[in-house]
């Protein structure tokens, strides 16, 4: 009866294991289009002391196709104060059995080091887990305790594009009561979602929600999908403990805890510097000259340690071994500002592409990157990218642009916007010469200038290896035939903010020979217009972060005895998107093309996505445009 009853046990425990993780009980409309899902997802923190945060962690993931492999998100971060206390992955079949199980001494630890990273004390496990057919289900969970309350996980359950969620639950309790904030978005687009809120905890539901798919032109993540973000009023960073109800206090904290003195630096330094301002009054010019010394004795290397990796490696050690992250090099920056008289500070943000804000209104740890403000009055701030040699004094580059930051000062917080590139700066002028002979081969020279937030386009083949940057202009101009490029020249003029490109080439064939004929096309070397991708329903708004001009002026020399014989009409486009126009004028043996393209930056509604395709589809359209020559 005893050894009866035990195996009746353990038929019935997996039996009902196998239909819970089966592939088959998930409704059809969630397995539409997607290649992974969410069957159950479930996170509970409990916040038991400034210093003292308990988490478990279970997801079970179906895995349609091989795409759906990097959707599994089967790993774990901890660094110093954090502990994993169990860490395990089961891997299912279609039909709900088991074909394996991974415990936490079977998951690869891993060191959380990037390609510019030099050391860190941030380490992950990993889930190394290689499919040998689809569908197959994983099911991944873990315990950990950690001393650092300062970050909380935020709740995306809809984490993954192509991603549909069965059931996403998130649970935190703030038994020690540190203030807990939470900050809800998206919400309203999705009615299978719901909270609640007593007695210190927090429970967050959703069930069925239809995966969402990368767009063209999408606007951020966070502006479309739901999410909530957490904070606390009192939280301990990797030992620091802190209290803070504004961004006026988190800078306050900020500056007395990982900032204050950090700023000094060696005597030699000191005297040298000194050195280079001496006799300089403007205070600009002190600050350009303080810049170009730092990049020209500094490199860039990650250095996450620390304070969790918040905390600037003091100023006297970057002098000392001449490298540092962001954090580090700002804080060097800073402190040789301080030297010659200039007041500047640190600022934390959001750096990518696409333009995120600090959360205004939400005081919290935010923000992966460090550069420098340099108030001015009645002036716009200036604001520098200390760990770029290269781009000159006040250019930020477009990933640290026109956005929200926080400014952090001995007296507290502030935030302010970075500065705007606005779309008539943006600007590349290129100027072309063609030859063309008989045969319709063609030999260009030509020189183009790229100022604004295009100047970022333009100094990156700068600093890279020629040889790279030839592989780069032979792709961009792959439809040229027997493409040779025989001379790059690059000049960069930080003090005007433009860097120039002059480039001799040649392209046998270029002109298809046609009886007496050549044809070719009216702009062979700025194609830069793409038409993004027609949706059958567009789901999100779309946004141009940043808008741009680009003008073209071609001067195609004619083989001797040609003629135009049939060239594009002038031809003009001006929508809410852009404009476009097209010119062409013949002079003697000479064909003048002037072409200008501008994008508009803006936010703009779903439905208007289909005409801004269409306008590109036109601008393609021209640019794509024949030119025909014939034979006198």
């Amino acid at each position: 009866m005893k050894k009866t009853g035990l195996l009746f046990l353990w038929l019935f425990i997996n039996l009902s294991t196998a239909q819970n993780i089966s592939y088959p009980a998930i409704e059809k409309s969630l397995k539409e289009n997607v290649n992974s899902v969410v069957r159950e997802e479930y996170r509970k923190i409990d916040l038991l002391d400034i210093d003292e945060l308990e988490m478990t962690y279970k997801r079970v993931v179906p895995v349609l196709n091989r795409n759906g492999d990097r959707d599994v998100d089967a790993y774990v971060h901890f660094r110093d104060g954090t502990k994993v206390k169990s860490l395990k992955a089961v891997i299912y079949d279609e039909n709900g059995n088991k074909i394996k199980t991974y415990r936490k001494k079977d998951f690869s630890n891993l060191s959380a080091t990037g390609r510019s990273t030099l050391y860190t004390d941030a380490r992950y496990y990993a889930l190394k887990h290689s499919a040998s057919s689809y569908p197959y289900t994983v099911q991944f969970e873990y315990e950990l305790t950690n001393e650092t309350t300062g970050f909380i996980y935020p709740w995306l359950p809809l984490s993954n594009p192509s991603q549909s969620v069965v059931k996403s639950v998130y649970e935190i309790t703030d038994d020690a009561k540190l203030g807990l904030k939470h900050r809800i978005s998206n919400f309203e687009n999705y009615h299978s979602i719901s909270y609640q809120d007593k007695n210190n905890k927090l429970v967050f539901t959703a069930e069925n929600l239809p995966a969402y798919r990368n767009e063209a032109y999408q606007p951020s993540r966070d502006e479309f999908i739901p999410n909530v973000y957490f904070s606390l009023q009192q939280f301990s960073l990797h030992g620091v403990d802190a209290e803070v109800n504004s961004w006026k206090e988190f800078g306050t904290w900020m500056y007395n805890n990982l900032i204050h003195g950090r700023d000094e630096v060696s005597r030699e330094t000191t005297r040298e510097v000194l050195q280079l301002v001496e006799g300089v009054n403007d205070p600009i010019q002190r600050a350009k000259i303080v810049y170009a010394y730092v990049q020209n004795h500094m490199r860039y290397v990650n250095v996450a340690i620390g304070i969790g990796g918040w905390e600037p490696i003091s100023a006297l050690d970057v002098d000392r071994v001449k490298y540092g992250d962001c954090k580090g090099l700002t804080n060097y920056t800073h402190a040789l500002l301080k030297l010659v008289g200039v007041d500047s500070y640190w600022t934390i943000l959001k750096s990518e592409q696409q333009k995120k804000d600090m959360f205004e209104n939400f005081p919290s740890i935010q923000g992966n990157h460090m550069i420098l403000n340099i108030p001015l009055e009645n002036e716009e701030d200036i604001w520098l990218e200390c760990t770029s040699a290269y781009f000159p004094f006040g250019y930020v580059g477009v990933s640290n642009s026109d956005r929200n930051v926080l400014v952090v000062k001995k007296e507290g917080g502030e935030i302010k916007r970075t500065a705007v590139f606005a779309d008539k700066a943006n600007l590349q002028i290129n100027t072309y010469k063609l030859e063309l002979d008989a045969q319709g081969n063609m030999s260009a020279q030509f020189e183009k200038k790229s100022q604004g937030a295009q100047y970022s386009k333009g100094y990156v083949n700068g600093i890279q290896k020629l040889e790279d940057v030839e592989k780069k202009y032979k792709k961009n101009w792959a439809d040229l035939p027997k493409l040779n490029i025989q001379d790059v020249q690059f000049e960069n003029d930080k003090e005007a903010v433009v860097f120039t490109e002059k480039i001799q080439l040649t392209s046998e064939g270029f002109a298809k020979k046609v009886g007496n004929r050549l044809v070719f096309n009216v702009n062979p070397l700025n194609a830069s217009v793409v038409v993004p991708r027609k949706y059958s329903e567009r789901k999100n708004p779309f946004v141009i972060n940043s808008g741009f001009i680009d003008e073209d002026f071609y001067t195609y020399i004619l083989p001797e005895n040609y003629h135009v014989d049939a060239f594009p009409d002038p031809f003009e486009i001006d929508t809410k998107f852009g404009k476009y126009a097209l010119e062409i004028k013949v002079e003697h043996a000479k064909l003048i093309v002037h072409r200008r393209f501008q994008l508009n930056s803006g936010d703009y509604a779903k439905d208007e996505y289909e005409e801004f395709r269409n306008f590109l589809i036109e601008v393609q359209k021209k640019d794509q445009s024949k030119v025909v020559i014939q034979q006198d």
